[in-house]
């Protein structure tokens, strides 16, 4: 089946939606945080617009330097583009393009590499790979390939070795987490999450890993859940969920140990929350609104601060090129 008429496709069973870059939704204002005072309170920031328009991206955070990478772009479907965020100078340039154009991969950084694992071949979403990839010293280079073909999970590192869960495989959902060790460059088999899911927000924070929000099947299937994975004794438990259902999300960890889960969709639209876990107590806490409701977003973490970048302000294929951040320094 050719590259259009597959989207076409694709495009008929999804909602209808529009190619905007912003949301047609009112900006949201910025409240306090609950624990905070007004004066205090994080507020978002709107930052220089991307490049290029896409949506279900990935991104990763080597130093003060942010990559955002793959997804779908207009016109061009499923891209390898990468564009690098610097946050010192608020400002883009090109980065080297993956060797192979995937949508919904999942991504993350350690030891100064990033890496990106599975996601889609496109032009749709019914081709996942088992191809993963390592940034060094600006080339992209294989790794020991994934032991499924897997799209739509997450990722996170942890201590020395990159935990990749949730997601759908031919055949269904995953039922497995799998660790990439980089140092012999090979994959080990865990438990996966007691709740199998996809489109859901994955990080890591004190050695443990988080799992949030996801849906099961389509848009209406959403859910607030959370569980997390102790790596030692390889164990799942079940958590305080987030305040509110999602799938379509996507999570990071701040350095003073919050998670960050932001954006998604649902049968209504695309959602602007944006909740923190504190890692430490585990409680939740509402953040302001995002400025620009969106799904298939990238949340990246440089040090207390959250950045939540591209993604679609409407169900399906949509694009955006906006950026916004918030500084949770203020919260400890």
């Amino acid at each position: 089946m050719g590259r259009k008429l597959t989207i076409a496709l694709l495009l008929s069973l999804l909602p209808a939606c529009s190619n905007s870059d912003v949301s047609p939704r009112p900006e949201a204002e910025s409240a306090p945080h609950p624990r905070l005072g007004a004066e205090a309170a994080p507020r978002w920031k709107r930052l220089t617009k991307a490049p290029t328009a896409r949506t279900e991206v990935v991104g990763a955070a080597l130093g003060k330097r942010i990559f955002v990478i793959g997804g779908f772009a207009r016109d061009d479907g499923t891209v390898g583009t990468v564009e690098v965020y610097k946050t010192t100078t608020d400002g883009w340039r090109r980065g080297p393009a993956l060797p192979l154009a995937v949508n919904h991969a999942m991504a993350a950084s350690l030891d100064g590499n990033v890496y990106v694992f599975g996601g889609y071949k496109g032009p749709g979403v019914d081709n996942p790979t088992n191809r993963a990839w390592v940034l060094r010293n600006g080339d992209w280079r294989a790794v020991a390939r994934l032991p499924v073909r897997l799209g739509a999970g997450g990722a996170a590192a942890i201590g020395d070795r990159i935990f990749v869960t949730g997601g759908v495989k031919p055949g269904g959902l995953s039922e497995r987490t799998y660790i990439f060790d980089p140092d012999d460059n090979s994959w080990r088999k865990r438990k996966g999450i007691p709740a199998a899911r996809q489109h859901l927000g994955v990080a890591a924070a004190d050695g443990v890993l988080h799992v949030v929000g996801g849906r099961t099947q389509g848009l209406d299937s959403n859910t607030a859940r959370h569980d997390r994975y102790l790596p030692g004794a390889n164990t799942w438990k079940k958590r305080a969920p987030m305040p509110t259902a999602r799938g379509g999300l996507a999570a990071a960890a701040t350095s003073n140990d919050f998670i960050v889960a932001a954006g998604g969709e649902g049968p209504d639209g695309t959602f602007d929350e944006a909740e923190a876990l504190d890692a430490r107590n585990g409680d939740w806490h509402k953040l302001p609104n995002m400025p620009v409701a969106r799904h298939g977003v990238a949340v990246v973490a440089v040090g207390t601060r959250i950045y939540v970048i591209a993604g679609g302000p409407e169900p399906g294929l949509t694009y955006s090129r906006s950026i916004v951040s918030i500084n949770l320094r203020s919260l400890r």
